[in-house]
């Protein structure tokens, strides 16, 4: 009887066309710092839009995306951190995401901080902004952008 090892078939070529599939997943990402140079026109629903580019945090923004730079979000959720205007109860402001109301995952971590997770984002740019309960203009807002997960199986969502 001739005892043949085990050998699992294609395992050299699949070792070797590893680095390949890295390269090609980092050149689809765009290979850059995570800064963005390029501009989205965000519209709120109302006549007024504003330009903003998704980039890395500003800290002048009283919104801030803890979990990673706002260009390079994926999986389709994001910690966020909202800092409040001197004076403002967390009870005056909602946070929106594409139009839906975030405010319930939303918790007050410490005097005019709330902290919480924004899910559900679509693949692309999306906007986080702060709003009044009340109505009226925006207090704060951030663009982000949600890329596919290059691990997920076929038929999954983001």
């Amino acid at each position: 009887m001739i005892d043949i090892p085990f050998r699992r078939p294609w395992s050299n070529v699949t070792l070797s066309m590893a680095p390949i599939v890295v390269a090609a997943a980092l050149a689809a990402c765009g290979g850059t710092d995570g800064t963005s140079t390029g501009s989205a026109d965000v519209s709120s629903g109302s006549e007024s839009s504003t330009t903003v580019a998704p980039a890395k945090n500003d800290p002048s923004n009283p919104i801030q995306i803890m979990s990673s730079e706002p260009s390079v979000v994926s999986g389709g959720n994001v910690l966020v951190r909202v800092a409040l205007p001197a004076g403002t109860a967390a009870s005056a402001v909602k946070v929106l995401s594409g139009g839906r109301d975030m405010t319930s995952r939303f918790k007050e971590v410490t005097p005019g901080a709330l902290l919480g997770v924004v899910d559900g984002l679509p693949v692309g740019t999306s906007t986080i902004d702060v709003v009044p309960v009340s109505g009226g203009a925006t207090v704060a807002s951030v663009v982000v952008r949600n890329w596919p997960s290059a691990l997920a199986a076929p038929g999954w969502e983001n």
